[in-house]
């Protein structure tokens, strides 16, 4: 399940910016995790504990999540290009992708710290 994650994820960027979209990914990929592994859980509740399905369920909440939070990000990035466009800064899709990155890195340790999760991320 996870090289088929990879392989589709790996096609969709955030950014044309090569590093920039590596960075925002990275931060993604976590956040993603952490997410689905809580509703995994709430689910199972509900469901049972049968290991298959819940891998199945994990991995499918976890690439609409990806996507929800990309095709997100795209929006920022494209709205925060404009009033950076007026003022005037070279490369604005750069300096919006910046922006927009800084922000889910935020909003990603806001998340972390209220959670109990304490492995199988890469921070702790």
């Amino acid at each position: 399940m996870k090289d088929i994650f990879n392989f589709i994820v790996s096609s969709w960027d955030v950014t044309e910016h090569f590093i920039v979209n590596w960075l925002i990914v990275g931060v993604i990929g976590p956040f993603a995790y952490m997410k689905a592994f809580r509703l995994t859980g709430e689910l199972a509740n509900g469901f049972g504990r049968v290991a298959i399905l819940m891998k199945i369920i994990h991995w499918i909440i976890r690439l609409g999540i990806y996507f929800s939070v990309v095709w997100i990000l795209k929006g920022a990035i494209f709205v925060i290009s404009f009033p950076i466009t007026i003022i005037g800064v070279n490369s604005p899709r750069f300096w919006s992708s910046i922006i927009a990155g800084i922000v889910l890195l935020l909003i990603s340790v806001k998340t972390k710290s209220e959670s109990n999760m304490n492995n199988k991320l890469f921070w702790k």
